[in-house]
């Protein structure tokens, strides 16, 4: 998790992204994999959209402690 009292605003040094841009993310891949799953008939559309965002979180987030 990012903590409120960030030490930094914009992203981490050197980061080609920011925190504002990494927030809508979720938002656009949620809503996305729910259309997909809806589609196709299987929530494991959804699953696996879920699982993919974790991992890029995660990716993303790896040397901030």
């Amino acid at each position: 998790m990012i903590p409120a009292g960030s030490r930094y605003r914009g992203g981490p040094p050197g980061a080609d992204w920011d925190l504002a841009s990494l927030a809508l993310s979720p938002q656009t891949v949620l809503q996305g994999g729910f259309v997909m799953a809806r589609a196709t008939g299987t929530i494991e559309t959804a699953r696996g959209q879920v699982a993919h965002l974790r991992r890029y979180v995660a990716m993303l987030l790896q040397g901030e402690r």
